[in-house]
Formats: structure tokens, sequence, C-alpha cells
């Protein structure tokens, strides 16, 4: 799966709530989830143009069981 592709549901989901009527606390954690799933985003944007030319890629694993995990080629990583 395509990492980008979770990050941006979540922000789409957290947009859409952040337009809802919520009390100052539901607000600031809408927040907090916009704002790490926007660092989140741009650092995958600026991380898959370094790791593309070497044949690199970072691959976000959502498991079933609620585990997820990226995947990676530790010898090429570096």
């Amino acid at each position: 799966m395509e990492i980008r592709t979770p990050l941006t549901g979540i922000l789409g989901v957290a947009e859409t709530l952040g337009t809802t009527p919520l009390d100052p606390y539901q607000q600031d954690q809408v927040n907090v989830i916009l704002q790490s799933a926007r660092l989140a985003h741009s650092t995958v944007n600026v991380l898959e143009p370094l790791l593309r030319p070497s044949g690199n890629r970072i691959d976000f694993v959502d498991g079933l069981d609620g585990n997820n995990w990226v995947k990676v080629d530790r010898l090429r990583l570096q």
C-alpha cells in the first residue's frame, strides 16, 4: 500500500470533522491529528524522490490485527 493513501484519508476525515460543531478540547485534538498527518505526508513527499533513483522504496503495511509497520530494504537504506 502506498503510504500517502492512508495519510490522505486521515487528512480528509480530520478536515471534515473540524468543520462540525466541536468543543474547544475536541477542536484541539482534531488540530493535533491534522498537524501530525500533514507532517507525515510532507516527510514522505520529501523522502520518496530521494529513495527512488537508488531503487529504494518505503512500504506501509496495514496489518489487519492492528499492527502497522514500515518495510524497508536494510541493505539499501543508509
